[in-house]
């Protein structure tokens, strides 16, 4: 017996030294953080609030510290590196195939695929958005333009009549009735962080389902599926979420996720002690109308297009902020806005996008913000009124017969 207590005496001392060397590690581990978990380490595979592994950045869950940790405080980018093929050392690839793979550098799309698309395509499918618009509030409107100005300043300027208002009770569909419920759900101060709840949550998850189930967002998806700017279908849900909803902090003194693409663009942010920034959307201005926390003071430039809806560019104050110039479309649906935006967020990135509607050719400006750890996100998106000149008939009919075929039946 005391023989058999001698051999078992170490086994046991040796089970509790690596259970407590177990346990310490798993104590010391943060499971916010990479370190210890990078690739090849010795705690790579164990799970925590974020991730380590190579596919994270396809997968976007990083953790924050990914790049310091993991790669040495060098966020990898396509930039010189479009030519280069496949370079499985690097944590992301620029070459083609990385579409296929999935693990393309956060700026592949801005760096080596920008020349992907003319511009002639750009106009013809936009056209074609335009063309196939069926949710357009626009003949239900009175626009009330009053005054032209060209002040760009708000002092002293007198408030006028409403700028919008139906002609009869609309009838909305899905998009309009989803997109209503989010108006409550955001704080325009971008120097408080944004809060979130099972509310918010299940709202936003309503209005993108209905977004993405519409033709026209299933024909922009098409085509930068088709243009390989995203991979596969499947992968286009999760970066419109990124793109659009996901938070970040917008400048230097704003509140860590305080802003979202959606937030600037649909609804409006205020810069404390400053001005409105945002507020590009006629059907978040009436609403605000309602609320008596819009004051419209006049407009500087108004086109309609082809009497399905019309871009206009106005002075206002909002919630006692003044916007000395905003620029917005007037009638169209949510939808036409999102698959516009986001076709030029994608295809000409930070520049001016060339588009054609109603037969005019005009510019849709986009801005992107690229947060600490690669990924993006829409800054701003919003029409650009400059000498909008009508385009002649025949480019008109190649919408007709060759986008719309290809896109739009996908969808």
């Amino acid at each position: 017996m005391a023989a058999f207590l001698r051999c078992l005496i170490p086994l046991v001392l040796a089970y509790l030294v690596s259970f407590t060397a177990a346990k310490e590690n798993s104590i010391l581990l943060d499971e916010s953080s990479c370190a210890g978990r990078c690739p090849g380490e010795k705690d790579e595979g164990i799970a925590g609030e974020c991730s380590c592994a190579k596919t994270c950045m396809k997968n976007l869950d990083c953790c924050e510290d990914y790049f310091k940790i993991c790669h040495g405080g060098v966020i990898p980018t396509c930039k010189g590196m479009c030519l280069v093929g496949r370079t499985p050392d690097r944590p992301c690839d620029c070459s083609p195939e990385c579409i296929e793979a999935d693990d393309c550098c956060p700026d592949y799309n801005e760096q080596c695929l920008m020349e992907t698309v003319s511009d002639q395509e750009l106009k013809e499918m936009t056209e074609s958005l335009l063309f196939w618009e069926d949710a357009s509030l626009w003949k239900e409107l009175d626009i009330n333009l009053r005054e032209q100005t060209n002040d760009t300043t708000c002092d002293a300027k007198p408030n006028l009549s409403n700028l919008l208002r139906f002609k009869n009770p609309p009838r909305f569909s899905p998009t309009y009735q989803n997109l209503i419920l989010l108006y409550n759900d955001f704080n325009p101060n971008i120097t408080e962080e944004e809060k979130v709840d099972i509310k918010k949550i299940n709202e936003q998850g309503f209005f993108q389902s209905s977004l993405l189930d519409t033709r026209s967002m299933k024909a922009v998806a098409n085509f930068l599926i088709h243009k390989k700017f995203i991979s596969k279908e499947i992968v286009f849900p999760r970066k419109f979420q990124t793109m659009w909803f996901d938070t970040y902090k917008r400048s230097s003194k704003a509140a860590p996720y305080s802003s979202s693409g959606f937030e600037h663009v649909f609804l409006g942010e205020i810069e404390p002690k400053k001005e409105t920034i945002g507020f590009h959307n006629w059907f978040y201005l009436m609403n605000e109308q309602n609320e008596r926390t819009f004051n419209y003071h006049g407009h500087f430039n108004y086109l309609e297009l082809n009497k399905k809806a019309s871009v206009i560019s106005i002075n206002f104050d909002w919630k006692d902020h003044c916007k000395t110039r905003s620029s917005m479309f007037i009638g169209t649906s949510p939808e036409f806005e999102f698959a516009l935006y986001t076709l030029c967020w994608f295809t000409r990135p930070g520049q001016l996008c060339p588009v054609v509607l109603g037969g005019k050719a005009m510019s849709i400006q986009t801005y992107v913000h690229t947060n600490q750890y690669g990924t993006q996100f829409v800054a701003a998106a919003y029409p650009v009124l400059s000498d909008s000149t009508a385009i002649p008939t025949s480019s008109k009919l190649i919408l007709g017969f060759a986008l719309i075929m290809i896109y739009f039946r996908q969808g």
